[in-house]
This record gives C-alpha cells, structure tokens and sequence, in this order.
C-alpha cells in the first residue's frame, strides 16, 4: 500500500513541474534555428554594374551588314573609257576615269583634297606614302607620291604614283570600279579571278586573303578580300613609271650654278684639339668636313672622275688627284637644283701614308699605337678599338677611323655628312 501510495505522490510532482515549465506563447527557442528549416535571410543586393557598350566597330552583326548593303548602293556603272586591261593601272571613281601616275594637280582638279601638308617639298625621287585625300562627301583615299625631278620640288609639283581605296572609307552612293567592271564592295573572288586570272601572289589569313598582280618591282595591283563575305573590300595600285603625261613641268636651271650653300662654307683656322669639329689637314691644307670640292680644286686638286652632275640632294662617288696622287671621295650636292661636281661637299674621304693627312691632336701616320692611345686618352675622346690579328681599328667620336699595322697608324678616314638643315648651323 505504501509502495503504491509512493507511486500516486511521484506522479503529481511531475505533472506540477511540467506545468511550471511551460513555455509562454510567444517564446521562441533558441534552438530551433539549429533544427528547423526556414528561409534564409535575404542578403543585401549588389549594386548593378551597367553593361559596357559596342565600340562603334563593334556593333551587332546585323547593323554591321544593314552598314555594308547601304555602302554599296549606287547609281554608278562602269564607263566605256574604263580599259579591260588590269595593267592599264586605269580606274574610275563616279564619273571620273583616270590612269595611274597622275599629276598631283590634275588628280585635285577632280575634287580631291589633300589632307597633309601641302607646302612641303620633296627631294629627286623621294616618295611620301599614304598621303590622305578627301571628298566633299567624305569618301577618303590614300596615295603614294614621288618626285620625278632632279630639283628639289613643291609637292604640289609632284606626281601620284599609287592609290589604296578601303571599303570602310567609301561613303554611300560612291563607287570604285577597276577594268573589267570589277568594283569595290561588290565584287567577288571568284569574279577576280575570272576577269584577271590567277594572282602573282596569294597571301591567306583567318580574316583576310590578299590577291596580288605583279607586273614588275615597280607596277603592281593588289586586292584585299574579306573572307567572311567574300568580297573585295581594299585596292591597292601602284605604278611607279613614268610617262609623258606625268612628266613634271619644271624650270631647269643652270648646272654650273654656285648654289648659295656653298658660299656658306668657311676654311678653319686651325686643326685644333676638337674632333667634334672634323677637321683635317690634307697636303697641307686644312678642310672642316663637309668641305666643298671647289674649295679642294682651290687647293690644286682636279677632279678625274665623276658624273656630269648630281641632282639636288644627291650623294656620290668622285675621284679627285694632285701630284700624280689620287683620292676616292664622297660627295653630296647640298642644293636644291642639279649641279656640277665642283658644287658639291665632299663628306668622306680616306688616304694611306702616301698621303700627308693630319686631324685633330696631331694624329697622323707613322704615329705607335701606345702613343695613339695615349693621345686620345689624354683628349677625353669618345673612341673604340676593335683589335684584329692583323690590324686595330679605331673610331673616334664617329667621325674618324684611324687603322694601325704592325703597331703603326697606316690608314686615315674622316666622315661627316649631317642633315643639310644643320649643315652650319654649329
């Protein structure tokens, strides 16, 4: 009985400390989080990064096309006057038909403006690449033009040899046709070939192939093909031949001319200690480098070889003797017309020990290599020494080459040719 009263009292005492223990309705254990399942707190939300835009070269395909279908519309058809001939270098713009070289002005007279400097000049058969033409309507080319003449000449003057045409740089309505009806951004490879044949050259890559007819080193027309279309998307011709309709209209005046540059030349006083100063005493008489060769004729030297004359700006080889001795030299005419030998400066010239040749610090033949280094040394030159079996060579300050054989100065060159801009401006 005890035992089972014992039994009734536990129960009781349970029931009330399980009462006690309730939770409140609105308790939350802190535990639950650990066991039950809810959404996760949303977190914070980034900031958009705004997309980057096409580069206007990047723009969706479909513009891309709509751009290129608008590019090629054009009320143009090729002329009657257009040759068949590839090599003809011939080719139409619009209306107009026209035959590579052509006169710079004559190309302007059909609408062309040119972009670069128009008051530069430029030397006997210097050529200028990529000169920039415009359109009024902004189609835009880029040409290649040299100078015929032997003078010095105004670019204006000058003749246009080559033409590159790009697809990108042709405005709607615009044409390009090339013989045989070939035409830019609208002809095909296989149309390419078909009128011309097979190409010298051939050049693939991933987006481009690269057609070339050579008719020589100088006279070739390469077309650019896009591979994705298909179609000729750049042109470039060049022929560098001239003919009697681009020979250059220009006032010849006489060779014999002393050019005003050479009036400019003034003798040294001294040889001096100064190697920057490219001095030199030849047979006695003393030359700053470039000296002019009337100024050597002055001096008793004749000139035994030579050309008739050197067009402006020229460089080249005259042979020049006194005393039954004679000397190579290299000359250049520093004037802007063709002169005579006799106006040109000699830049360079070498002599052996038959000659009496001394520069700077009183260097000259016969002098040891210990003494020559001991000079030079002391001079605070800028040299170098390349040592051989058989010879050493030295070169001061660039304009000197001394060469010792067996221990002794044997050889003697002096070069000096700035551009004629700084010709005395020292």
């Amino acid at each position: 009985m005890k035992k089972k009263l014992s039994s009734i009292l536990l129960c009781i005492l349970l029931c009330i400390i399980m009462v006690a223990c309730e939770a409140p309705p609105d308790y939350v254990d802190p535990t639950a989080a650990a066991t039950e399942e809810t959404e996760p707190e949303p977190e914070p939300e980034e900031t958009p990064v705004p997309e980057e835009t096409a580069a206007p070269d990047e723009e969706p395909e479909q513009e891309e096309q709509e751009e290129e279908e608008e590019a090629v519309v054009t009320d143009y058809s090729p002329s009657d006057l257009l040759s068949d001939d590839l090599y003809s270098f011939q080719l139409q713009f619009n209306n107009d038909v026209f035959q590579l070289p052509i006169q710079f002005a004559d190309f302007e007279k059909m609408g062309w403006v040119f972009q670069d400097d128009a008051s530069m000049t430029l030397e006997p058969y210097q050529y200028l690449i990529s000169g920039g033409w415009r359109k009024d309507d902004g189609t835009q080319v880029f040409t290649s033009i040299i100078n015929f003449a032997p003078d010095v000449m105004p670019i204006t003057e000058c003749v246009v040899t080559g033409i590159i045409i790009h697809q990108r740089n042709l405005e709607n309505g615009d044409a390009f046709f090339m013989p045989q009806g070939i035409q830019l951004a609208v002809s095909t490879e296989d149309e390419l070939r078909a009128a011309y044949g097979e190409p010298t050259e051939v050049i693939e890559s991933e987006s481009y192939n690269y057609l070339d007819y050579i008719l020589n080193s100088d006279q070739n027309v390469e077309f650019m093909i896009e591979v994705k279309t298909g179609i000729v998307s750049d042109i470039d011709i060049e022929n560098m031949i001239e003919t009697d309709d681009t020979a250059q209209e220009y006032v010849a005046g006489d060779i014999n001319e002393v050019p005003a540059v050479v009036g400019q030349y003034v003798a040294p006083s001294e040889l001096g200690d100064d190697f920057d100063a490219a001095t030199i005493e030849l047979e006695g008489d003393l030359y700053t480098f470039p000296a002019p060769v009337a100024e050597f004729e002055k001096n008793g030297w004749e000139i035994t070889d030579a050309p008739d004359s050197f067009v402006a700006q020229d460089t080249g080889f005259i042979t020049i003797e006194k005393d039954n001795q004679s000397l190579s030299a290299f000359v250049r005419n520093y004037g802007d017309k063709e002169t005579i030998p006799s106006n040109c400066f000699v830049y360079s010239l070498s002599g052996g020990d038959s000659f009496d040749i001394t520069i700077p610090c009183d260097i000259t033949f016969g002098m040891s290599d210990t003494e020559l280094k001991s000079v030079l040394d002391q001079s605070g030159a800028e040299y170098e020494v390349r040592e051989d079996s058989s010879y050493n060579l030295y070169n001061i300050e660039g304009t000197y080459v001394i060469i010792t054989r067996d221990g002794k100065v044997d050889d003697i060159e002096i070069n000096n040719m700035p551009k004629a801009a700084e010709l005395f401006t020292s």
